[in-house]
């Protein structure tokens, strides 16, 4: 059996702010944001868990499509659809 985590935090990498600043992306994406004073921001987060195929190259992409949660495999771009509905896996 193999298993991975993830952490979620405020950053993507650790270190300094000074740090964080050289990297202002992390595979495309933003890596940081202001928030000015009194200002308000929400995010959304999902976890879930897939079963995939003996073999399997790894996770190319991460999409929603509709109501389908996609990840499509590196290399074959097969796809692996899971449901998702009103926010929840």
């Amino acid at each position: 059996m193999l298993t991975r985590g993830m952490e979620f935090s405020n950053t993507p990498t650790h270190g300094t702010m000074k740090e964080l600043i050289k990297t202002p992306e992390l595979f495309g994406t933003p890596a940081y944001e202001w928030l000015d004073a009194k200002g308000k921001i929400t995010k959304r987060f999902a976890a879930f868990t897939a079963r995939v195929p003996a073999g399997y190259k790894g996770v190319a992409d991460v999409r929603l499509a509709g109501q389908k949660l996609e990840i499509i495999e590196r290399e074959t771009g097969q796809v692996i659809k899971l449901d998702f509905e009103d926010g929840k896996l």
